[in-house]
């Protein structure tokens, strides 16, 4: 039997969250496109060399997107092709998560900046023509009339890279202006994830369907979100690691799967595969 043991990664950049009481937020506006999810306790089945364990798992309140569109990670890509030369710069806070540490030099658990090179994103990470074959899909992430649907076939590098681009991007704004940054964006832990799909479902959007459809539509749940289940499966922060090596974990059966939870390596890169973000809450 496999063994599957659930690593925590270390995120890209320091969070730092405040938790709230109240859903009322003197320091920061609703962040555009996404939804309030108030901090809370729920039972979570943990992996652990093959066994399934109950456990408790308390959260600090947060914001989390729909998934994110083709449009909003269009003009990411469109930034990385005009600015092939560039790369996106994060601080590994830990370079050694998930590694076997014996026989390393104390030197190398150092915080390091990392740089990924946009061509290395655009050329390896992200595939525009994961439909190449389904005609009614071709040109699915460049074709306006699925501007609404969910991004896909980006690997889970691509999409922590979108959210790091996507945080500077808009720190950048309001430096100009004068205004304090904003918490950084990034991709939810599989914690998160499973407490926002606890919430249950709410009501089916009128126009539900089987087949991948846009990000507003499908199943609601009870804390606003659309396509927890369904439409697509979804990247999350946290490893798995199988026979001693480290895969990536998406969340959510898709489209076109039914699995709850894929485990699968890690530049994988899938049409049925997207990602959406969430942001740490600021808040009296």
């Amino acid at each position: 039997m496999m063994k599957f043991k659930i690593i925590t990664i270390v995120a890209l950049v320091v969070f730092i969250s405040l938790t709230a009481s109240k859903r009322n937020n003197k320091y920061e506006k609703n962040p555009k496109g996404m939804s309030f999810c108030p901090q809370g306790s729920f039972e979570m089945d943990r992996i652990s060399n093959g066994d399934t364990i109950k456990s408790t798992v308390h959260l600090r309140s947060f914001w989390m997107s729909d998934e994110i569109s083709n449009k909003e990670f269009r003009v990411f890509y469109d930034y990385l092709k005009t600015n092939p030369n560039k790369s996106i710069e994060y601080v590994d806070l830990n370079p050694l998560a998930g590694k076997n540490i014996s026989n390393i030099n104390n030197d190398s658990a150092q915080p390091t900046i990392v740089k990924i090179p946009h061509q290395d994103l655009f050329a390896n990470h992200i595939s525009t023509d994961v439909f190449k074959n389904d005609a009614d899909k071709e040109n699915y992430f460049l074709d306006s009339k699925f501007d609404n649907y969910p991004a896909v076939g980006m690997s889970k590098k691509a999409a922590m890279a979108y959210c790091i681009w996507k945080t500077k991007t808009e720190n950048d704004k309001l430096t100009e202006k004068g205004k304090p940054h904003i918490m950084s964006y990034r991709l939810p832990t599989e914690a998160e994830w499973e407490y926002v799909n606890s919430q249950g479902v709410v009501k089916k959007h009128k126009k539900i369907t089987s087949e991948l459809h846009p990000i507003n539509e499908g199943v609601l749940n009870g804390f606003g979100f659309y396509n927890l289940t369904g439409n697509i499966s979804e990247w999350v922060l946290n490893l798995a690691e199988i026979n001693g090596e480290n895969h990536n974990i998406a969340k959510g059966n898709s489209w076109c799967n039914s699995d709850l939870r894929q485990v699968v390596p890690l530049d994988t890169k899938s049409k049925e595969i997207g990602f959406r973000i969430v942001r740490d809450y600021i808040g009296n």
